[in-house]
């Protein structure tokens, strides 16, 4: 129990240590090591940096573009041109046809369409499918916060057991003098040396897998973070004083403790999940688009087209065999 002690004692002063070296701005052993990352800290940088939700923003505001697209067709419509047109001397002939050896028109108008059902589904299809993308942003966004404290309480728990392998194997190593000194004085024999000396093996294997687990949680929290994996993490101890926890809270301890208590607080809890579920918010705004898509699919072979289109037209000619230049306009409505 005494070397236990002791072991407990060196591991509670090399964590002040190392958090005094962070107070007092010493040198770390990697250069560019953050102070100690709290669960909190943790999720909002991988909020601010992670790759994943950063293409998946992208991607939802080209999502939004096609909003702005799906409507373009209702608004008035501009077209403009020009035209011009040379004919040979012996080819300009009023007769013909040909009146002026050089023309140029020029025209422009303005459309607007009034109804078009087709055009409007178009549009009312795209919002909803577009609601219906940015509830599935607002679930993938859920589960990389998810993600992010898992890999935060994983390296929390690697890190603990890497503590408690390391403790193990230096409780054996005193066990092992401790064997020695016995066989010394002739307690016992050379089989208990042997046997601590097996499990000495054991011990340092799963130090070796404890440090593994180790690196590949530090890894992970650092690729979410958008960090280099290599780079050192200390994190701060998360508990329930600091962060608490719904269920070890006292009154919601005395609704479980009661059966039609607890009943009512699962009801509770399950239709308010169902209202603000981004799943379910994703698969009713869907709904909403194939619904209008059905509708239109109806109305195509009845309902009508309706456009109101205005024009003008400028034609500036030159009549052939020198004559004169002439201007004429017309409009034309519809």
């Amino acid at each position: 129990m005494k070397s236990t002690a002791c072991t407990v004692e060196g591991l509670i002063w090399i964590r002040w240590s190392c958090l005094l070296a962070i107070a007092l701005g010493a040198p770390l052993a990697a250069s560019g090591a953050d102070a100690e990352l709290t669960l909190r800290e943790a999720v909002r940088q991988t909020l601010a940096s992670n790759l994943d939700l950063v293409a998946q923003e992208e991607q939802l505001a080209a999502d939004r573009e096609q909003v702005g697209l799906a409507r373009s067709v209702l608004l008035p419509q501009a077209v403009g041109g020009a035209q011009g047109q040379i004919i040979d001397d012996d080819r300009a002939d009023g007769k013909r046809g040909n009146v002026s050896q050089k023309s140029a028109t020029v025209f422009a108008g303005v459309t607007q369409v009034l109804y078009d059902d087709e055009s409007w589904a178009g549009y009312s299809i795209q919002k909803h499918v577009y609601e219906a993308q940015r509830y599935q942003f607002d679930e993938y966004r859920l589960g990389v916060i998810s993600n992010a404290a898992g890999a935060f309480l994983n390296l929390e728990r690697a890190e603990a057991t890497v503590a408690i392998q390391e403790m193990n194997r230096e409780l054996t190593r005193q066990n092992i003098e401790t064997a020695r000194q016995r066989v010394a004085t002739g307690y016992s024999g050379e089989r208990d040396v042997l046997r601590w000396q097996s499990q000495l093996a054991s011990n340092d294997t799963a130090v070796v897998q404890a440090r593994t687990g180790q690196l590949t949680s530090r890894f992970e929290l650092n690729r979410l973070r958008d960090r280099a994996r290599e780079e050192p993490v200390h994190t701060a101890e998360s508990t329930l004083d600091v962060y608490g926890f719904i269920f070890a809270r006292p009154e919601i301890a005395e609704l479980l403790a009661d059966e039609q208590a607890e009943r009512r607080l699962r009801d509770f809890m399950v239709r308010v999940g169902l209202e603000r579920s981004p799943v379910l918010e994703a698969l009713r705004a869907a709904t909403k688009a194939e619904e209008r898509q059905l509708t239109a699919s109806k109305r195509a072979f009845w309902a009508p087209t309706v456009d109101l289109g205005v024009g003008v037209n400028y034609l500036a000619a030159k009549e052939s065999g020198g004559g004169a230049p002439t201007n004429t306009m017309s409009s034309s409505s519809g």
